[in-house]
């Protein structure tokens, strides 16, 4: 039989990809990418907004907690007789020893930092920690917010650094009266450790700053004491010159900022990009802000980029070898029927041969005879 010649069936239905369709495939792959891309940052982006909400939220709750703890406290010392007595009379070493040891228990007992007494003058005369070299007892606090705002008969609270133990501390202060006379201040520090302790998720920073930007808390201790806005110079003098921060000079280190992002130095002083959820301390006029650095979620856009793509060119693969099949069969299929045809072609000649020799050997048979008739 007759070889059946494939080469050009072959080259009809070549397999694989034609010229003109690489290109259309590669254009809707990097089409694909890019939508995929902004999708993926825009789903990223939101979620990690949502956890730093669900954290700014829950640390927010814990510090209005604390502080509301404390908040009273102060006031109701105030209208102790342990506490008024004292700045009514000349008291001797003996009776001064034993205001100390009251506020000791007192403040032992409430949790706080340090409960101290200060005079109309603003001296200390006695104070819980009067044990600890860094006592406040005979300390001056005239020049504090928190006393200039209780001397005049109204309740104080006020943040700053401890003047002799530069430990951050956020006070409270009312007036003690004698008569509707103000005799002097009782004043609470709260340490406010409460916020280390809440901040749990260790992927994201926060800071903590004042009505002026001044940042006083914050995960990482290089941002601290410097401004995240800009301050006119008059009020960052006077702000020093408080020594709220100490010495500290509250330079500008934001760069950037907007409402759901923010550009912080790290501490090499490169600037990192930071999602930023911002939420008010009504009670105490702090801001709050939650971070999240823009590179945290990288990965999650590279995994869902390599997903994609993968799914695309697995596609892609799919569609060849359903190509290739289906040719495959087109193929099988006409040489199928080529060959089918040729053994066709091939039983009607020997068909048409047969008949021819039959036909031969009638004649000859025919010959035969008549050639004995005669």
């Amino acid at each position: 039989m007759e070889k059946v010649d494939l080469t050009a069936m072959e080259q009809r239905f070549k397999i694989g990809i034609p010229p003109g369709h690489k290109a259309l495939l590669g254009l809707c792959w990097l089409i694909l990418m890019l939508l995929a891309g902004v999708s993926a940052q825009y789903q990223a982006k939101q979620q990690q907004k949502q956890r730093l909400l669900g954290e700014s939220q829950r640390l927010q709750r814990s510090i209005q907690h604390e502080l509301d703890r404390f908040r009273n406290f102060p006031k109701v010392l105030a209208f102790q007789q342990q506490i008024v007595e004292p700045l009514r009379l000349n008291l001797s070493l003996q009776r001064r020893q034993q205001l100390n040891l009251y506020l000791q228990e007192i403040n032992q007992r409430q949790g706080s930092d340090v409960s101290y007494l200060l005079d109309i003058n603003g001296t200390t005369i006695a104070s819980s920690n009067w044990q600890s070299p860094r006592s406040f007892v005979g300390s001056n606090y005239s020049y504090r917010p928190y006393f200039q705002t209780a001397i005049l008969g109204k309740y104080g609270q006020y943040f700053a650094l401890g003047l002799h133990s530069g430990i951050r501390g956020y006070y409270f202060s009312a007036p003690v009266f004698d008569e509707q006379k103000v005799i002097g201040v009782v004043v609470v520090k709260v340490a406010l450790n409460i916020i280390e302790r809440s901040w749990r998720d260790p992927h994201f920073e926060y800071l903590l700053t004042d009505k002026h930007g001044v940042v006083f808390y914050a995960s990482q201790n290089h941002w601290l004491y410097h401004s995240i806005r800009p301050m006119a110079e008059s009020l960052r003098q006077q702000i020093i010159n408080s020594r709220q921060y100490g010495e500290h000079q509250l330079a500008n280190i934001a760069q950037r900022k907007n409402n759901d992002g923010i550009a912080l130095p790290n501490y090499r002083g490169d600037l990192n990009n930071y999602i930023s959820i911002h939420r008010v301390l009504p009670t105490a006029g702090w801001h709050l802000y939650a971070l999240s650095p823009q590179s945290s979620y990288s990965s999650e856009l590279g995994e869902a980029l390599l997903m994609c793509s993968l799914l695309y060119w697995g596609l892609v693969l799919l569609y060849l070898y359903w190509r290739q099949l289906q040719t495959s069969r087109q193929l099988q299929a006409q040489a199928n029927q080529l060959l089918e045809g040729r053994v066709q072609q091939r039983t009607a000649e020997l068909t048409r041969a047969n008949r021819q020799l039959q036909q031969a050997l009638d004649d000859d048979q025919r010959t035969a005879q008549t050639l004995k008739k005669n």
